[in-house]
């Protein structure tokens, strides 16, 4: 129940305060989504999950959620960074030239 509170939260708080976020420097909100996400990632459920049942579902979805937000993080997150880095530094080459 917790989190559905801390989504409904979560939700009004992009609603209604995404035009003061707008000043927040990036890295300030990433790191307050990080802070926010590592306490709904309990690593003591995947032991917990083994040690009852390793055959457990619960115990395979829980481990493939964690590899796909892995996949994510790393992959997708840094080809969209290295793509956005390579706009910029297009735009700055672009900028020179025409000086």
């Amino acid at each position: 129940m917790r989190a559905c509170y801390l989504g409904a939260l979560v939700l009004l708080a992009l609603a209604f305060l995404t035009p003061m976020f707008y000043y927040i420097p990036d890295a300030a909100l990433g790191a307050v989504i990080v802070m926010a996400v590592t306490d709904m990632i309990s690593f003591t459920m995947v032991k917990h999950l083994w040690t009852v049942n390793s055959t457990s579902p619960d115990y395979y979805y829980y481990i493939i959620i964690i590899i796909i937000i892995f996949y994510y993080y790393y992959y997708i997150i840094n080809f969209f960074y290295s793509c956005r880095l390579k706009i910029n530094l297009l735009q700055l080459d672009m900028a020179v030239t025409q000086i």
